[in-house]
């Protein structure tokens, strides 16, 4: 009689923690899949906002260009164009890093190599002033300057910033979208799991009682 009751004690407790050992398991799961989700909610966002701020410094750094450009052209004075020497040495480094942000989306692969080629083409429209003044003075370059030319480069410089941007919030929504759908799938999948793992115990118990009644009637017997 001692090797059944061993055989039914180890059923017993194997039962009984079956459920126990599954909920755990799909716990851990559930858990280790919630912590990569928010990762890479977190990374989504985390990338849309350094785009964004690249776009932005390529536009601050056009504008320091200008605003040192001008500067000179009022006064005749070199010292005015540090903000003009110090734009034109960042501006292919902010454009680097931010070509390297977007290196995996063709989309705005083609708008970076659009916005570098308006960009040079603005340095070297500013630098053409610069030196007229130097050369001819103030008034030809102040002709220069009010010229619809560099204002048509900038509007379209900031039409092709304004067309990134809406790409970077049109792809954040759509990761967070689905980040929301896996969030939603999870949730509902621990709740199963949890109503699986309430009737694997009740279930567990039954047959455990079940098993009882059957061990006390080979003993009766």
């Amino acid at each position: 009689m001692k090797p059944v009751f061993k055989i039914f004690l180890t059923r017993n407790a194997l039962l009984g923690a079956l459920p126990v050992v599954v909920a755990l398991l799909l716990s851990g799961f559930i858990s280790f899949s919630y912590n990569l989700l928010l990762k890479n909610y977190r990374d989504a966002v985390d990338h849309t906002f350094q785009v964004m701020s690249g776009i932005d410094n390529v536009l601050l750094r056009l504008q320091d260009a200008e605003t040192g450009q001008r500067g000179f052209i009022i006064t005749g004075d070199e010292a005015y164009l540090a903000p003009f020497k110090s734009a034109e040495l960042e501006l292919s480094e902010v454009l680097a890093g931010l070509d390297r942000l977007v290196s995996d989306n063709a989309d705005q692969q083609i708008e970076i190599a659009n916005l570098q080629q308006l960009a040079d083409g603005k340095l070297s429209e500013l630098q053409q002033t610069i030196m007229t003044r130097r050369n001819e003075g103030l008034e030809p370059a102040r002709l220069k300057v009010i010229s619809s030319t560099g204002k048509e480069t900038m509007d379209r410089i900031r039409s092709v910033a304004g067309a990134m941007r809406t790409t970077e919030h049109r792809l954040l929504e759509a990761r967070l979208s689905s980040a929301r759908w896996a969030e939603q799938m999870m949730i509902l999948v621990a709740v199963i799991c949890v109503v699986l793992s309430l009737a694997g115990r009740m279930l567990a118990v039954l047959i455990k009682a079940r098993m009882g009644e059957s061990a006390q009637d080979k003993q009766g017997g």
